[in-house]
């Protein structure tokens, strides 16, 4: 693996990271407004809550095609990622992923 396509993966997955990151966050304030409309018991609330859902499931498909686009490109061979400790096991679900990367940051 030359190391342009190092930094071209690295850049890849710091991206998949900081949507993953937004996301969150939408996800922080759907729920928000979710308990705002059901206090308020307003419908109109949890209509918009509803119809945002949409953007939130968009972001989710977009972060997963990143995810499975990165793997599909990165070497599987061990002999050609033996600098790498995340190159050469393959993750199922975006959710292993993000515990897989945020090991080997530690």
């Amino acid at each position: 693996m030359t190391s342009e396509m190092r930094v071209t993966f690295q850049e890849e997955l710091q991206q998949i990271e900081a949507a993953l990151q937004e996301e969150g966050d939408y996800v922080l304030r759907a729920l928000r407004a979710t308990v705002n409309a059901l206090e308020q018991a307003d419908p109109e609330l949890a209509d918009e809550v509803i119809a945002f859902d949409d953007e939130i499931d968009n972001r989710y498909f977009t972060i997963q095609d990143g995810i499975s686009r990165c793997w599909r490109v990165r070497p599987r061979s061990p002999s050609t990622c033996a600098s790498s400790s995340r190159c050469c096991t393959p993750i199922s679900t975006s959710s292993e992923w993000a515990t897989t990367a945020s090991r080997s940051r530690s």
